[in-house]
């Protein structure tokens, strides 16, 4: 067996490692470095010449999968007539592997193209470049046919000119503005990386003549050598590209949740690892036609307790006739504490309340559900009875709903026999589908969407990394949730307590103080009262 070519594999470890930190540097998109790669566009470098443009528009065609197949066919040929039938079958296999390689890079990226005026239309993602991906492996595919058929004292006549090939290629993304120049030599560096070290991995076996004799013949590779060669192959780009997805996929996600954070304005209620925590979870009504005037329409309470492994999930009727923090005396609807004073009056209000702390807030604008549900490819639901909602009919048992539908079934209560009770259940199990749906394989594909959504209508207290190490410290908690519900009696206002007319939900003191021992046996308060008097 020949020996492994060092010179090609050094190359193609050089290139990896480069390619990891350019790779690094623009999914963590690193300003100076977007500043950098940028600077090319500045006004007063970009220049327009029509035949230059109609030159580069045709030219970058042929770096394209059929003329760079037909190109690197026609090499296949000569290395097929010579007698080199591996060579021909692994020159056709680096262009499809890169390709393909090129293409999931591109999708795990999510790189969108130069923020400037193209000469011409491109809306697929830019990193890495795919012309220049192609047009470099044709010419490195090239290179080491002639190099393996001609030997060294031949190929020199060709290299220079064949160069122009890719650099030509190059050229037509900058100038087309297309593509970043990072785009460019992040695709030229895959291409070497891939194709030196196939070549450095395979080079006894590219590199040797078919004998036509079958007693003549002598493998370089046994079978199980080749398969080894070929999973490991697999395996590296598989994890490569997976790796490369998971970092695109945290920062974005951290981008996502940085741009939602709202801290609270009060100091936070601290709490030590790995104790009960409580989350008040928030869907906000703030419809301008329905003039809302951003009320909280969904309240839920989640504690989450590690030691006990359990999770409850304590919904309070939006309609709750309860005093509001910090308005002298003033009692009203819970939900209208928001309307007052946003998610600081709200999480105050809900403490006092309930005598309990509350160390996190989740707030979602109701009206999002729609863009949620949509983005998950709609819901599927058990619809417990048949009801009319927005000129929407909804039959008994199971239906498959889109976006606004979904969130009309959400918001129903007129025609619902427990009125919001009945509203909240549903309200509870179209959140649980998406959760579903969140943590769906699918939605790995989609997760852009899921974000943009999220960040556009969403509010919360919390960074990405306390939500990791939220998942991680309360996964088994997780696993065993329960529903409780805060339970009324209708009250209407007579004008003296409460505005005349006006329907409320005003809950007996015992059952106050039922919710108020579930909630402090779940967070480990010990039946202390907690005292949040002014």
């Amino acid at each position: 067996m020949k020996q492994i070519p060092k010179g090609t594999l050094v190359v193609a470890l050089v290139s990896f490692v480069l390619l990891a930190t350019l790779s690094t540097l623009v999914i963590t998109e690193n300003t100076a470095f977007n500043q950098l790669d940028l600077a090319i566009y500045q006004r007063d470098h970009l220049i327009e010449i029509p035949g230059l443009t109609t030159f580069f528009s045709n030219f970058a065609k042929l770096a394209t999968i059929l003329p760079t197949l037909f190109f690197t066919g026609l090499l296949a040929i000569v290395s097929w007539r010579k007698q080199y039938h591996k060579l021909a079958v692994w020159s056709v296999s680096m262009v499809l592997t890169l390709s393909f390689v090129g293409y999931v890079l591109k999708q795990a990226i999510h790189r969108t193209r130069p923020d400037v005026e193209q000469l011409v239309s491109r809306s697929s993602y830019s990193f890495p470049s795919g012309h220049s991906i192609l047009s470099m492996t044709l010419f490195l595919v090239f290179l080491i046919t002639m190099y393996i058929i001609y030997r060294e004292q031949k190929v020199s006549k060709f290299v220079w000119v064949a160069a122009l090939y890719p650099v030509l290629i190059a050229c037509s993304r900058i100038y087309l503005r297309v593509h970043y120049p990072s785009d460019i030599f992040a695709g030229f560096l895959l291409s070497f990386l891939v194709v030196f070290l196939c070549y450095s991995l395979f080079f006894s076996f590219i590199t040797k003549k078919t004998v036509r004799k079958k007693h003549q013949q002598k493998r370089v590779f046994s079978r199980k050598q080749k398969g080894l060669l070929a999973f490991m192959l697999v395996l590296f780009f598989l994890v490569a590209s997976g790796v490369a997805y998971g970092v695109r996929f945290y920062y974005d996600a951290k981008q996502t949740v940085t741009s939602m954070q709202q801290p609270l304005k009060r100091e936070t209620v601290q709490r030590e690892k790995d104790t009960p925590v409580s989350i008040l979870v928030l869907g906000i009504a703030n419809n301008s036609i329905r003039k809302t005037d951003y009320r909280a329409n969904t309240i839920m309470l989640v504690t989450l307790n590690n030691q006990k492994k359990t999770t409850t999930i304590t919904s309070i009727p939006r309609d709750s006739f309860v005093e509001l923090a910090d308005m002298d005396g003033k009692i009203d609807k819970i939900n209208h504490a928001h309307s007052y004073g946003g998610i600081d009056k709200m999480v105050d209000t809900v403490e006092r309340y309930l005598e309990v702390p509350i160390h996190h807030y989740v707030s979602l604008n109701m009206d999002g559900l729609e863009a949620l549900i949509d983005a998950v490819g709609g819901i599927t639901v058990n619809n417990a009875f048949e009801f009319t909602a927005e000129d929407i009919h909804y039959p008994e048992g199971e239906l498959e709903l889109n976006g606004w539908e979904g969130l009309q079934y959400a918001r129903m209560r007129a025609e619902d026999p427990e009125s919001d009770y009945g509203r909240q259940k549903r309200q509870r199990e179209v959140v649980n589908i998406l959760v579903n749906e969140f943590l769906s394989v699918k939605s790995l594909f989609n997760y852009r969407q899921l974000l943009e959504v999220v960040g556009e209508n969403g509010t919360t207290d919390m960074s990405l990394d306390q939500m990791i190490e939220m998942m991680n410290d309360y996964h088994t908690a997780l696993s065993n949730i329960t529903n409780h519900q805060l339970q009324g009696e209708q009250y209407i206002g007579d004008g003296i307590l409460g505005e005349a007319g006006i329907y409320y939900e005003k809950i007996p003191e015992e059952e106050r103080m039922r919710v108020m021992q579930l909630l402090h046996e779940q967070l480990e308060i010990n039946g202390q009262s907690l005292s949040y008097q002014e």
